[in-house]
C-alpha cells in the first residue's frame, strides 16, 4: 500500500477583496511507505499549501489526499508537521516540550516522560533535558521540534523548510542527524526545501513544483547510495540535472507573472 496518494489536487483561495488566487492545480503523485521525498521549486509554486493540505490544515478545492488508504479530512496525529519556525513553548523545558503532545493524548506523566526521554536521546539533547528554549541554539531548538514530532509516533512526517533559518554548518549537521533518525525510525517523510544540494543529499525522490497555480514540473528518482558525498561525480551530475529543472521551473513562474 502507498503511504500517501495525492490525487488531482487543486486549491483556490478567496482574498478579502473577493479575488481568486489559484495556488495549486491538478497535482498528483504517490509516496511509498518509508520513502523520503523532497519537494523543490521557486517561491509561489504551492509547496507549503500542498503540505498544509496533506497535514489536514487546509481543504483542497478539488481532488483528494489518501493516507494509508483513508481520505484526509482534517489534522491527525498520524501526520505531524515540523515548521521552519521552531514553535516551541518558551515556558516549558525541553522534556516538557517534547512530551506536550503526549500529555494532550492523555498519557500519564511517568509514561510520557519515559517516552519523551527516548527521543531526547535520539536527537542528542540528554544534557539539555531541563533547559528552556531561550537557553538553546537554533539547531538545538529544531532538534527539539523534530523530537516532539517523532514522539507522537506519526506515520508521515511533514517538514516545511525545517533547516531554512539555520547556518550552513548547523544545517549540514542536522541533515545527517535527520537521516540517521529516519533510518532508525523508518518514517515516511515529505520535506519541502529550496536547496537542491539538500534534496540530493536526503531524498529518495525529488518532486519539482512550478507555475502559478503550482503543479508538478518534474519527478526524479534518486538512486545514489545512501552514503552520499557532494563532491562525488554521481552527486554532482544529479545536482546539475535538477538545477536545470529548477531553473526551468523558475523561468515558468516568471513568465506567468509577466
Amino acid at each position: 500500500m502507498n503511504a500517501l496518494v495525492v490525487d488531482n489536487i487543486s486549491k483556490t483561495f478567496i482574498t478579502k477583496n473577493k479575488k481568486k488566487v489559484h495556488a495549486i492545480s491538478n497535482t498528483s503523485f504517490t509516496i511509498n511507505e518509508n520513502e523520503f521525498v523532497c519537494i523543490l521549486g521557486p517561491s509561489g509554486g504551492g509547496k507549503s499549501t500542498l503540505l498544509n493540505i496533506i497535514a489536514g490544515f487546509e481543504e483542497p478545492t478539488s481532488g483528494q489526499v489518501i493516507a494509508h488508504g483513508q481520505k484526509i479530512n482534517g489534522p491527525s496525529p498520524s501526520r505531524i508537521m515540523v515548521f521552519q519556525e521552531f514553535a516551541l513553548f518558551p515556558w516549558l523545558s525541553v522534556l516538557d516540550n517534547i512530551s506536550f503532545g503526549l500529555e494532550m493524548k492523555g498519557m500519564g506523566r511517568a509514561k510520557r516522560y519515559e517516552h519523551a526521554k527516548y527521543y531526547v536521546a535520539l536527537v542528542g539533547l540528554e544534557k539539555f533535558v531541563d533547559s528552556y528554549p531561550s537557553e538553546l541554539s537554533g539547531g538545538m531548538k529544531q532538534r527539539v521540534a523534530i523530537a516532539r514530532a517523532l514522539a507522537m509516533q506519526p506515520d508521515i512526517l511533514l517538514m516545511d523548510e525545517p533547516f531554512g533559518a539555520l547556518d550552513a554548518y548547523t544545517r549540514e549537521n542536522l541533515q545527517q542527524e535527520l537521516l540517521n533518525i529516519w533510518e532508525k525510525e523508518r518514517k515516511t517523510v515529505l520535506f519541502v526545501t529550496h536547496s537542491v544540494d539538500e534534496a540530493v543529499t536526503m531524498a529518495d525522490k525529488i518532486i519539482i513544483m512550478a507555475g502559478s497555480p503550482g503543479t508538478i514540473h518534474n519527478e526524479i528518482s534518486n538512486t545514489l547510495d545512501r552514503k552520499r558525498v557532494n563532491t562525488e561525480p554521481g552527486f554532482v551530475e544529479l545536482k546539475a540535472q535538477i538545477q536545470k529543472y529548477v531553473q526551468s521551473a523558475g523561468n515558468l513562474n516568471a513568465s506567468l507573472k509577466n
